[in-house]
């Protein structure tokens, strides 16, 4: 790896067991949901629907499992986090379907049938939002990190120097920089806990925002309309950035739910 060893340990190994230790959620967030996948596994064990005794199938529930586990370990259950879970359930709700419609009459099986055509409500929900938005704006890249990069580039805005807070799929975009390690996920200027696993001489989150809005200076900062700069759980760092935000920037627009900043000359 070119020499760069001890920077992947920290950044692969090191720093993602210092995240999953630094707990943020309850561990009741997490109660729900796995009693419903306990439940799952309980009943079609003791239905016999399937068999328990065959190797995939103790290893597609243990891997079930211990991506939940890792989800509790590491203090939270974001939407997006689940894509690492479903497959595998998923799997093993086919299955239990396929060897339950031998043994259930019409009715049943109707409902298993439309119980199979809600399992993807979640995707249809955003397939419908694709549609509208091709409707509605003639395109099926739908978002707004990616309308704020198009506003960008069509209004000739310099972005070369630019914070996201929310929507960070628009360095990406833009194919651009952001202004430190630690902004990169924006989320991450929150966590000084894992600073030193990426080389940063900042010790607090205080100090990573002040060097990004006093020292890079960006000339535009994207965030979330209704929401705070950063955690909502920082107050005295939030403080900080809203005066700075007043003193030094303007409201220049907003994209749906997305807000831009422009430094103020």
């Amino acid at each position: 790896m070119n020499g760069h060893l001890g920077l992947w340990w920290d950044s692969v190994i090191e720093a993602p067991m210092m995240y999953a230790n630094t707990k943020r959620n309850s561990l009741l967030t997490f109660a729900p949901l796995l009693v419903l996948i306990l439940l799952f596994l309980y009943i079609i064990k003791r239905k016999k629907l399937i068999d328990f005794k065959n190797t995939s199938i103790q290893l597609i529930a243990l891997v079930s499992l211990a991506a939940y586990v890792s989800f509790i370990k590491g203090g939270r259950l974001n939407g997006h986090y689940l894509i690492q879970l479903y497959p595998m359930l998923l799997i093993l709700v086919g299955i239990t379907m396929h060897q339950s419609s031998f043994t259930t009459n019409k009715t049943q099986k109707k409902l298993l049938a439309v119980l199979l055509l809600l399992i993807p409500l979640e995707s249809y929900i955003e397939y419908t939002k694709v549609i509208k938005n091709k409707i509605e704006k003639g395109t099926f890249y739908n978002g707004e990190g990616i309308e704020v990069a198009n506003y960008i580039k069509e209004n000739h805005i310099n972005f070369e120097n630019i914070l996201f807070t929310e929507y960070h799929i628009g360095y990406w975009l833009l194919n651009t920089n952001p202004p430190t390690k630690a902004a990169t996920h924006p989320s991450n200027i929150c966590r000084s806990e894992l600073f030193p696993y990426s080389q940063n001489l900042k010790r607090t989150t205080l100090e990573e925002i002040k060097y990004i809005l006093e020292i890079k200076k960006p000339q535009i900062i994207v965030k979330k309309q209704g929401s705070q700069l950063l955690d909502k759980k920082i107050i005295d760092e939030n403080i900080f950035v809203n005066a700075y935000l007043e003193e030094k920037y303007s409201l220049i627009k907003t994209i749906d739910k997305a807000v831009l900043y422009q430094r103020l000359k």
